[in-house]
């Protein structure tokens, strides 16, 4: 493989990486926003049985 290659396949992962960064830390703000209104105990309990 030459380096030009291995460049814009490396470019691709980055950019896939930073998209599910995004995604994950909205994930978690939403997660974090639901537990706040939620019953925490309860979402333990949930989290347990799965």
């Amino acid at each position: 493989m030459n380096i030009k290659k291995i460049q814009q396949i490396t470019k691709k992962h980055l950019k896939k990486i930073k998209e599910l960064k995004a995604k994950q830390s909205k994930l978690v703000k939403v997660f974090f926003e639901i537990s706040d209104k939620a019953d925490i105990e309860k979402i333990r309990n949930d989290i347990k049985s799965l």
